[in-house]
């Protein structure tokens, strides 16, 4: 296997250790679930703290969300708005409960805290980047249906993501509104019963 590909594989098979037990997972866990020796991990990785760093910045890396995000197929608004929230959602999801299990069941050994590594004026340009990214995947798959839109498509495209964010972040969502076919039907035709103008 390339070294990229290995490289990717062991961070994949780590990320749900992560979430499940915090930075309390061993290299041995994540070799069982990578189904490789032990010592391959350390050939990719200096240290188990190397690979949770990895892990972290490949969460926040938006190249295979935004992937995922320009794959959806070409079809009726509503079924394209359906996929692309509930793609964003469950990666909101992922990302924020790895985050909440680093930060609830932290090791000593081996502490990550997202950020830490670079300065604010970085780490805020990073988001930015990241962002834009997104905006930029989310116009792509809505071009087709620009016409049918009220927004500009940066500003649906931030308006399905802020949604999507808001209703998947434990820390924002109460649970109400959970229903992605739901999410699409307000963003699409409003709150109000009365009929549109």
């Amino acid at each position: 296997m390339p070294p990229e590909e290995r490289r990717a594989a062991i961070i994949s098979a780590t990320r749900p250790l992560l979430i499940q037990q915090g930075a309390q997972f061993t290299t041995r866990d994540v070799a069982r679930a990578a189904g490789i020796a032990e010592g391959t991990i350390f050939r990719v990785f200096q240290s188990k703290e190397d690979l949770l760093h990895a892990v972290v910045d490949d969460s926040l890396d938006p190249s295979e969300l935004c992937r995922r995000l320009t794959a959806v197929p070409a079809g009726d608004l509503a079924v394209t708005m359906r996929a692309l929230l509930t793609i964003l959602r469950t990666a909101f999801n992922t990302t924020s409960s790895m985050f909440a299990a680093l930060k609830s069941m932290p090791d000593d050994s081996s502490r990550v805290t997202p950020g830490a590594h670079a300065d604010h004026a970085t780490s805020h340009a990073e988001h930015r980047e990241r962002s834009e990214r997104l905006i930029a995947a989310l116009c792509q798959t809505l071009q087709p249906h620009q016409d049918a839109l009220r927004l500009e498509l940066p500003q649906a495209a931030s308006l399905i993501r802020s949604v999507a964010f808001a209703t998947a972040h434990p820390f924002f969502s109460d649970g109400l509104v959970d229903d992605a076919d739901l999410i699409t039907d307000v963003l699409l035709h409003g709150m109000s019963k009365a009929n549109p103008c």
